[in-house]
């Protein structure tokens, strides 16, 4: 596992890297939170949380005291995420003005779609908590590329220096 990624990450992406190289076809049984959190050095919370949004992601269902298992299609809803993820683009600003942000954001988008890509915009309302909500989810849902105007503060979000380096 590596510092720059939550645990959780780590553990979906090995998930969907052995679903992608068959190593857990269509229908396997994967192993459980259990599992995962021994094999990974982690809780079972954090084993839970990546099974879950494997489940939000259409690539395993869940059944109680039975299991996750692949879906038939998971595959293929990997290959078309890879795709879109490649396209898309999240942007993440304290507030639209009608100076900057609402010219930058029109700027940008007509950009974007002139590129063929895929645009996705969060509004922080200047709280370092929801920018770091908003990063958060869309990491998960395969943002490619981040634009971030930083909320106003004191200090420098973490969050956004990890994803620097």
């Amino acid at each position: 596992m590596t510092d720059r990624e939550p645990k959780y990450r780590t553990i979906l992406n090995r998930l969907k890297q052995c679903i992608s190289d068959g190593t857990y076809p269509a229908g396997a049984r994967i192993p459980t939170e259990l599992e995962w959190a021994r094999v990974c050095g982690v809780s079972r919370i954090t084993a839970r949380k990546a099974l879950e949004l494997a489940a939000q992601q259409g690539l395993i269902e869940r059944f109680r005291r039975k299991g996750s298992f692949v879906r038939p299609d998971a595959r293929n809803v990997l290959a078309r995420d890879r795709g879109a993820a490649r396209r898309m683009i999240g942007i993440i600003q304290p507030d639209f003005s009608d100076s900057f942000g609402l010219e930058f954001f029109r700027s940008f988008q007509t950009q974007a779609q002139q590129r063929g890509l895929i645009t996705t915009t969060g509004i922080s309302n200047d709280d370092m908590a929801v920018e770091n909500r908003l990063i958060e989810e869309f990491c998960d849902a395969g943002v490619h590329a981040l634009v971030i105007k930083p909320v106003h503060n004191e200090t420098f979000n973490n969050q956004i220096l990890r994803l620097i380096v």
